[in-house]
């Protein structure tokens, strides 16, 4: 088991929903137990929202390969 530090889609999905309740782009920091991350979600003209981006360190805490069967 992996204890998560940060959650991207977590935050990013925090950005959208504030961006979608005051209707204006929106620009956070999210505090995770990992540390930080930056959330940066642009509201369009037609009450939507157009562009959504995280930002933060990450580091690779395991690599190896994957066999995935088609």
């Amino acid at each position: 088991m992996v204890w998560e530090r940060g959650c991207g889609s977590g935050t990013a999905s925090i950005g959208a929903y504030l961006a979608w309740k005051n209707k204006m782009g929106v620009t956070a920091q999210i505090k995770q137990p990992g540390g930080t991350m930056k959330v940066l979600a642009n509201y369009g003209d037609r009450d939507e929202i157009v562009s959504l981006k995280i930002e933060g360190t990450v580091g690779i805490v395991a690599q190896g390969k994957a066999f995935i069967e088609v």
